[in-house]
């Protein structure tokens, strides 16, 4: 537990922001990108050029799937429209991207978000399997809210703990982007739901 007592950063003195890459175009089964891995390095540069080599954190936004809202719970597919044309993946740009701005004193990282989950993600059955998704009255998993025009639902922290989803979740998390060796993630949407009607 020597992590709880010794923090990564000292987030006083460190520079943290969101970089905003993409949204998915689910009309078109494409991605709008507004900033792919190879321009987010030329935005590093200039903001580390302004800021005198302080250390920076960007989490990335729009990093997965088809862009910001995508997949959720699950965090394992790099937006391949974000890739740089040498580059064979998505995945492969994106760690190009997390080595490139360490010169620029810069630590990258992504915004992920584990409280929704959406039908399309390859876990959904599962979580509804495991009773890890929120119900409603009738005891049937809840839509209670939409991102990106499609219906989302909430997990059980509870019963994605207890069920071993979130360590599947996270495990292929952790083995797509490098997390781990960044020092910090940005999880948000942190809320608490409760099923009207637990099983």
């Amino acid at each position: 537990m020597d992590f709880i007592n010794k923090p990564n950063y000292d987030y006083s003195q460190t520079l943290w922001m969101k970089m905003f890459l993409s949204e998915p175009d689910f009309e078109n089964n494409r991605s709008e990108v507004f900033i792919n891995f190879e321009q987010a390095l030329e935005i590093i540069k200039a903001v580390d050029a302004i800021t005198q080599g302080i250390t920076k954190i960007i989490y990335l936004v729009g990093w997965q799937g088809l862009g910001h809202d995508d997949c959720y719970p699950c965090m394992d597919t790099v937006n391949e429209y974000l890739k740089r044309e040498c580059d064979a993946t998505g995945r492969d740009s994106f760690l190009w991207l997390f080595e490139e701005a360490k010169k620029y004193n810069t630590v990258v990282s992504v915004h992920g978000n584990i409280s929704d989950a959406v039908e399309q993600t390859p876990l959904f059955k599962e979580l509804a399997d495991a009773n890890a998704l929120v119900n409603d009255l009738e005891g049937k998993p809840a839509v209670l809210q939409t991102l990106n025009g499609r219906d989302c639902y909430k997990t059980s922290y509870k019963q994605l703990w207890e069920s071993g989803l979130f360590k599947k979740i996270f495990d292929r998390f952790c083995q797509t982007v490098p997390v781990r060796e960044a020092g910090t993630v940005h999880l948000d949407n942190f809320c608490i739901a409760e099923s009207l009607n637990p099983k």
